[in-house]
């Protein structure tokens, strides 16, 4: 009788070994779940908005999960420099070249169209877009904020000139007005630096009449720190509303 423990003990684990087997099968999904998930930008060199990019620099753009290289076949579009190459580091990392420099200070705009898509076939769920400013010698009014036609923009709130060089903050406060509908007043402000990338704060000295269209204008003669001669050239002029809201107005942009 002792002999037939041994077969028993054996197939009782073997019984045993089939539970957590099937266990954890139905527990835990397969592997062969679809991806239907669509990829990802996850970054990109030059970064959106960034300044100063050399005009024969390339193009870094990083997914989210491994990429089809083939699917890039026409697929990116730039404005200026000419046709563009892909090259693909790995299956998540694309390095996009130009067949001829770029014109300085301009504004260059990335369009990675539809077609891409990852391994499994999934396309970019839409057009991606980003741009930057290739580097100059001349000033240049990059961005501001808030951006042209904005509404609903806080009465407390400081407004910020972004410039392609560090701009002579005197320069600015002597070039730059702010003025309600048809130019029928202006109203005094205090100019500081905005920190990093080249913000200048224009910051009201009183909190801005509610629902107002302004105009605020960026005269030719501001200039670069240290070089008077370096001015923006062109006047500038972008256009916002307000709203009713009086609110702490940001230190900083980046």
């Amino acid at each position: 009788m002792r002999a037939r423990y041994p077969l028993v003990l054996a197939a009782m684990l073997a019984v045993v070994a089939l539970a957590l087997a099937d266990c954890g099968s139905a527990d835990s999904p397969g592997d062969n779940t679809p991806d239907t998930t669509p990829p990802l930008v996850a970054g990109t060199t030059p970064a959106d908005g960034a300044a100063g990019v050399l005009t024969n620099a390339f193009i870094t753009v990083i997914f989210n999960e491994d990429m089809a290289p083939a699917s890039a076949t026409g697929q990116v579009v730039l404005t200026g420099g000419g046709s563009a190459t892909t090259t693909w580091q790995d299956l998540r990392t694309v390095v996009i070249t130009h067949s001829s420099t770029w014109t300085e200070g301009v504004q260059v705009t990335v369009t990675l169209g539809t077609g891409l898509t990852d391994a499994a076939g999934n396309p970019l769920a839409a057009p991606y877009q980003f741009s930057f400013f290739t580097d100059t010698t001349a000033l240049l009014l990059i961005a501001t904020d808030p951006l042209e036609g904005a509404t609903g923009v806080h009465r407390s709130a400081s407004l910020g000139l972004r410039f392609s060089r560090p701009a002579d903050l005197t320069s600015v406060a002597d070039q730059v007005t702010i003025a309600g509908p048809g130019g029928s007043a202006t109203y005094p402000f205090s100019v500081s630096s905005g920190g990093t990338n080249n913000w200048v704060l224009i910051d009201p000295t009183d909190d801005l009449p509610a629902s107002t269209a302004f105009t605020v204008t960026v005269g030719a003669a501001v200039h670069a720190i240290g070089s008077p001669s370096t001015t923006l050239g062109t006047p500038r002029v972008f256009h916002f509303t307000t709203g009713v809201v009086v609110d702490a107005a940001p230190g900083s942009r980046s």
